[in-house]
């Protein structure tokens, strides 16, 4: 993937919008929480979820903003 390309910004945009859909049916399973962690690896990052933004609508709305500012 291009995860590596993203700004600071859209690498946490990214990853709790990962959050969220791996979230969305209340089972954050093992499996979905070492996808993330795979992203945040390949993104050179450092992840703790307890600090997600976990406002879906934040999250989208900030999505959009950063698209638009393109």
């Amino acid at each position: 993937m291009y995860l590596a390309l993203l700004n600071q910004k859209q690498k946490q945009l990214f990853i709790s919008m990962a959050y969220e859909l791996a979230f969305s049916d209340n089972d954050f399973s093992k499996n979905e929480m070492l996808v993330i962690k795979s992203y945040s690896q390949e993104m050179s990052i450092d992840i703790k979820l307890d600090s997600v933004d976990k406002n879906v609508e934040h999250v989208v709305n900030e999505i959009n903003d950063e698209c638009s500012e393109r």
